[in-house]
C-alpha cells in the first residue's frame, strides 16, 4: 500500500479537489483507495466531537465505509490551529497512525490530505512534518498560481519539505497565462529539480457557491426561488446605476449573483432577464413583489440582506474567493480538468504504482 499526501504553503489551493479527483480517477485505473485527514480545522461538532467537513464531505461522496472518526483522527479548534510549538502527544500520534492503516487495509493506495498550511497541528506536535514521519507518505505539493511567485513557493516549499516531495501539480492557472505556466514555471521548476504533475486551468465554477451558503454568510435568507439555490454562483456584480445600461451590463457575465438595492425593482428585474444564478437584495426595504414573482417563475433565489450594497458586494466577494470545494456538482468538472491537465501515468510512476 502506497500513500501520497497532497498538501500546500496556503488555505484554499485545492487540495480536497485534488485528493477527490485522483482517488475517482484511480478507481478507475487500478482499484479502491482510501482517504484520511490526519489533522484537521473546525468548529463543527457530532456526538460531541470535533470533525473535519473535508472529511465529512469526502466520506459521501466517495461513499467510504470506515467511520468519520478513522477519516479525520486529530481536529483542531481554529484558535488551536494558530498555534505553535507544541510537545507532540503520543495519543494522538498513535491515533493517526492507527487511522491510517485502518484506511489502508485491503488497498493499493491512501490518499492523504494534509492541513490549511505545515505548520497547522504545531500546537499539538503534529506539524505536517511529524505527520510524514509517523506514516510513510510521498509529498505533492499544490500549489496555488501566483503569476512569477509561483516558482519562489514552490521552491521554497522545496527547500522546508528537505527535498522529500515527489513533485507539484500548478493549480488555478487563468486560460491567458497558461501558456506562461506550461512554457517558463514549469520549465524552470522542472530545471530545478521538481517534477510538475499537472498544470491546471482556473474553473469559475470550482469557485462557486449555492445560494443558501452564501445567505448564512450574509446573514440572510433566502425568500423565494429556493427551487434553484442548488445552482453555484460564480461571479458577482452590483447593479447598474441606471436602467438604460443595466442589460448590456449584466449580459457581461454568466451563472452570477447581482447585488442591488430593494428599492431598485427595476435593476433587479433587468438582472433576471440574463444569466443569474440569485439575486441579493439588500438594505431595509421590502423587495418588490413583482421581483419576487419573478424570480420564483424563473427558480432564481432572492437572498434578503439587510447590509447595504457595497458592504454585501464586499463580503460575497470574500466568500467566494475562500469558498470549499463541499459540492457534488463540482465533481464532474474536477474530473474533467484532471483527465486534461494532469499527469496520472508520470505521478503513479513517481508513487511505484504498477
Amino acid at each position: 500500500m502506497v500513500s501520497t499526501y497532497i498538501c500546500s504553503t496556503e488555505t484554499s489551493a485545492g487540495k480536497t479537489s485534488l485528493a477527490v479527483g485522483i482517488l475517482r480517477r484511480f478507481a478507475q485505473d487500478v482499484g479502491s483507495a482510501g482517504y484520511i485527514k490526519p489533522v484537521g480545522v473546525s468548529e463543527k461538532e457530532i456526538e460531541g466531537r470535533l470533525i473535519d467537513e473535508d472529511a465529512i464531505f469526502v466520506k459521501q461522496v466517495l461513499n467510504l465505509p470506515e467511520p468519520v472518526e478513522a477519516l479525520s483522527p486529530v481536529v483542531l479548534k481554529p484558535q488551536m490551529a494558530s498555534k505553535k510549538g507544541g510537545q507532540l502527544e503520543p495519543e494522538l500520534a498513535e491515533r493517526i497512525k492507527d487511522c491510517h492503516a485502518q484506511v489502508g487495509q485491503g488497498r493499493k493506495m491512501v490518499v492523504v490530505e494534509g492541513p490549511p498550511d505545515a505548520a497547522v497541528g504545531s500546537s499539538v506536535g503534529l506539524s505536517a512534518a511529524k505527520v510524514i514521519e509517523l506514516i510513510p507518505v510521498k509529498p505533492v505539493l499544490v500549489v496555488k498560481y501566483r503569476g512569477k511567485a509561483t516558482v519562489n513557493t514552490a521552491m521554497k516549499a522545496q527547500k522546508e519539505w528537505g527535498g522529500n516531495l515527489s513533485g507539484c501539480i500548478l493549480n488555478a492557472v487563468p486560460e491567458e497565462h497558461m501558456d506562461y505556466a506550461q512554457d517558463e514555471i514549469k520549465s524552470h521548476l522542472e530545471g530545478s529539480g521538481l517534477p510538475v504533475f499537472g498544470v491546471l486551468p482556473q474553473d469559475r465554477a470550482l469557485l462557486g457557491a449555492p445560494a443558501m451558503e452564501m445567505a448564512e454568510y450574509l446573514g440572510g435568507r433566502v425568500v423565494c426561488g429556493a427551487a434553484g439555490s442548488d445552482i453555484l454562483t460564480e461571479n458577482v456584480m452590483i447593479g447598474a446605476r441606471s436602467l438604460t445600461s443595466a442589460l448590456i451590463y449584466f449580459h457581461r457575465k454568466k451563472n452570477k449573483a447581482v447585488v442591488a438595492s430593494s428599492d431598485r425593482p427595476d435593476i433587479q428585474l433587468a438582472a433576471l432577464e440574463t444569466s443569474v444564478s440569485c439575486i441579493v437584495s439588500t438594505g431595509p426595504s421590502e423587495i418588490d413583489p413583482l421581483v419576487l414573482e419573478r424570480a420564483e417563475m424563473a427558480g432564481v433565489p432572492v437572498i434578503k440582506v439587510e447590509l447595504d450594497t457595497v458592504p454585501a458586494l464586499e463580503r460575497l466577494e470574500e466568500f467566494l474567493f475562500n469558498v470549499r470545494f463541499r459540492q457534488v456538482q463540482k465533481l464532474q468538472r474536477v474530473d474533467a480538468l484532471l483527465s486534461k491537465g494532469l499527469d496520472f501515468a508520470r505521478l503513479y510512476s513517481s508513487l511505484q504504482i504498477g
